[in-house]
């Protein structure tokens, strides 16, 4: 089978066509068998090669938004779960982009040290410190008392970062640990968006931007982790909706990271699969506005790609 038979496997628009010219190849060679993988391999290795340079050109040839730029610094982001860890980071970006950046955590003191280390490097940033533990979040008035600190404010980003994970054998756990489990990994996205999306929504001629962690472990079932993979889930799926609701007017980044060395990423190191916070955000943010949900980086990619070749296959 010459070379230029292979063309109408990639310009056939259906299945039935693609199929109808498999058959007709297999009737005219034969060779069946050899015809039939050779076309497969061909379109496999074509198909493959396409997700190879996609990932080079996403991580590594792709440049970033001007952020200051298309979101209007010296705006506000909000940034929860900010006083360590992923969500340190991205306050720590965002306000070396010029932007002002709203720090919500349940611990006052760390908050107060991240001011302090902001100021050190961005004098002119300005920052406002919400002290809230999200395990509280469902209590009545819990919002009312975020949302009476962030009405006056233009308000371009909202990192939706705040989360718990406890991992273990599920019969171990005790009720108020998967409570809090599933409180803080899903109602604060929820209502935080709910509070704020209309402001994001109507900047005028700046757009806005909600940019909400996941994980890698919701796209397969580990053990010791069914509960937050799930949550996590939850927190996917809700921005794949919200995209579809009002994605013209605001850009979604769900981050799905591996391994990022953080409090709760315990005995581990910067290797092939593990990243740092600061490298995890400063790439995730070049992701912003090109794609919607997206595992934040590279090594992570990778991660994923082991994941489903080798384990999940």
């Amino acid at each position: 089978m010459s070379l230029s038979k292979y063309t109408k496997y990639f310009t056939a628009k259906s299945f039935k066509e693609y199929y109808d010219i498999l058959r007709e190849h297999a009737t005219k060679d034969q060779s069946t068998p050899r015809t039939i993988l050779a076309a497969l391999g061909t379109v496999v290795l074509i198909r493959q090669s396409f997700r190879f340079l996609g990932f080079v050109y996403r991580n590594f040839l792709r440049g970033g938004y001007d952020l200051a730029k298309r979101y209007g610094a010296p705006s506000w982001v909000v940034v929860t779960g900010a006083s360590d860890g992923i969500g340190k980071a991205f306050a720590f970006e965002f306000a070396s982009l010029g932007f002002n950046v709203v720090i919500i955590g349940r611990n006052k003191a760390k908050c107060e040290k991240v001011i302090e280390e902001i100021k050190g490097f961005n004098p002119k940033a300005e920052l406002k410190l919400i002290v809230a533990d999200f395990a509280n979040s469902f209590k009545p008035g819990f919002y009312d008392d975020i949302y009476s600190e962030l009405k006056d404010l233009d308000i371009s980003v909202l990192v939706n970062n705040v989360g718990d994970n406890q991992r273990g054998l599920f019969a171990t756990k005790t009720p108020k640990s998967l409570w809090d489990l599933v409180t803080v990994d899903t109602l604060p996205q929820s209502a935080l968006t709910h509070m704020l999306i209309r402001k994001l929504s109507t900047r005028g001629k700046n757009r806005a931007a909600i940019i909400n962690m996941s994980s890698i472990v919701s796209d397969y079932n580990f053990v010791y982790n069914c509960v937050y993979a799930a949550a996590k889930r939850f927190d996917e799926i809700q921005t794949r909706a919200l995209i579809e609701e009002y994605g013209d007017k605001v850009d979604f980044l769900c981050l799905k990271p591996g391994w990022v060395l953080t409090q709760l990423a315990i005995g581990i190191r910067e290797a092939w699969n593990a990243t740092t916070a600061q490298k995890f955000v400063k790439h995730s943010l070049k992701q912003l506005a090109h794609e919607n949900v997206v595992k934040g980086h590279w090594k992570h990619e990778v991660v994923a790609l082991h994941l489903d070749y080798f384990l999940w296959s």
